[in-house]
């Protein structure tokens, strides 16, 4: 990782996730053995694996850790047509997140409307919903990003994990 690079929030969120939720297992476990179980550490756990999930899914997504196949592209296809193909794919993921991000504003929307809490913490579900929002709105504005780089003709291949050639 280049030291000048700026960390960004999805990374934040993902560490801090990891380790709520290492440490809520761990507590439940000691607590179970020592005979007093904490209910609530495993609900707590739920709630960061989902945001671990939609905040790694945007890191993934910026670093070239999911999952892309594009050797028929180079070996089949000429540069206009490679280029063409990853801005269609870049316009595609991001509308397809950018509704992700909509329907998810929506559905945090009525769970706050609802007054929908978790029935052991009590904490509002919106919360733990916020996390498809939020990963869904990082990645749809760097796959925004991304197109508008393609266009620009600018070498993009080095932010998803690709040596140059």
């Amino acid at each position: 990782m280049n030291p000048r690079k700026k960390v960004g929030v999805d990374l934040i969120l993902g560490t801090a996730g990891l380790i709520v939720m290492t440490a809520c297992v761990l507590l439940g476990i000691a607590f179970r053995w020592l005979g007093t179980p904490l209910h609530w550490t495993e609900e707590v756990s739920k709630w960061m694996m989902v945001w671990i999930t939609f905040a790694g899914a945007s890191y993934s997504f910026k670093h070239g850790g999911l999952l892309r196949v594009d050797f028929f592209v180079k070996t089949f296809c000429g540069k206009r047509a490679q280029l063409a193909i990853n801005v269609g794919a870049m316009v595609l993921m991001f509308l397809f997140f950018l509704y992700m991000s909509y329907s998810s504003a929506h559905y945090m929307l009525n769970t706050y409307n609802r007054n929908q809490v978790f029935p052991i913490t009590r904490v509002p579900f919106y919360w733990v919903t916020g996390a498809l929002f939020i990963g869904g709105l990082l990645t749809a504005l760097f796959s925004f990003g991304q197109t508008i780089a393609l266009l620009r003709g600018e070498d993009t291949s080095q932010d998803h994990g690709e040596k140059a050639p």
